[in-house]
């Protein structure tokens, strides 16, 4: 891992997500580039101001927020900063997810805010977007994670054995921080059993583990699974249809009891 892209809004849960990864960043040796989107609020009085005047406005607002992502940067003991980037835009995911694609980030790291859990919001949230459509995997860190390393990852599987591209990054993830990955298979079917072997090319065997959790609610399963079984983090596998829809499919009603303490990884096609 070589360059880490960080989205920030200055919130108190952008200040913890950015320890965490400059934590990370630490341990691998790894670059961070840090992105902040604004919008410019558009009132009544703009439609008085001559274009000069507008202009000038910009101007001062993108110094503002210059000034504002520095001020972010310097509160930190973390000197391997890459760009610095600050944008104005309509579109905040969309700007960062064209940036994660374009300079070949290997991992987008950000804060979620603790309602961001909930399913309700979760959906609409920049977060979600972004974790499915930017250009490398999404670690996710909630306002109470702290990093302790990535020692074991609990994987949320549906045992397809169609996901060979997503196991291979995962392979390779586990690989350079020396990460146990366990496999986690939820169902209603009280017959099912663990698969007898499941085989990821590069990942040696003692670094995978599998259960399986009874439960008709998939997110209901992995929350009594993380409860009993702590990890550094919950890794998703999102193509865009299984899994993706069971977990958050509108016709759910509950809330996501995830831990706030887990951070979510989410890798997608």
């Amino acid at each position: 891992m070589k360059k880490i892209l960080f989205p920030t809004d200055f919130s108190p849960a952008a200040h913890n997500a950015y320890q965490y990864a400059i934590a990370m960043a630490k341990e691998k040796g790894a670059k961070i580039d840090l992105i902040h989107v604004y919008s410019i609020p558009f009132t009544g009085t703009d439609l008085y101001l001559d274009l000069s005047q507008q202009r000038e406005l910009r101007v001062q607002k993108q110094m503002q927020m210059e000034q504002n992502l520095q001020h972010f940067i310097n509160q930190y003991d973390f000197k391997n900063i890459g760009d610095k980037l600050v944008y104005p835009g309509v579109f905040i995911d969309q700007e960062i997810i064209e940036r994660s694609r374009k300079k070949g980030c290997d991992l987008v790291i950000m804060g979620t805010k603790g309602e961001c859990n909930a399913m309700d919001k979760l959906m609409g949230s920049v977060t979600t977007r972004l974790m499915m459509n930017a250009g490398c995997p999404v670690l996710a860190i909630p306002e109470n994670a702290k990093y302790k390393g990535m020692k074991e990852i609990v994987y949320a599987t549906t045992f397809s054995f169609k996901d060979k591209h997503f196991l291979e990054k995962l392979a390779d993830f586990g690989s350079e921080f020396g990460t146990k990955i366990h496999f986690l298979h939820v169902t209603d079917d009280p017959k099912i059993d663990i698969e007898d072997e499941l085989y990821v090319e590069g990942l040696p065997s003692r670094f995978i583990r599998f259960s399986v959790v009874n439960n008709p609610s998939v997110m209901d399963g992995i929350d009594e699974f993380l409860k009993e079984n702590p990890a550094d983090a919950l890794a998703l596998y999102i193509p865009k249809r299984n899994l993706w829809e069971r977990l958050f499919h509108s016709s759910f009603s509950k809330k996501m009891t995830f831990h706030t303490d887990i951070p979510l990884f989410v890798f997608h096609e």
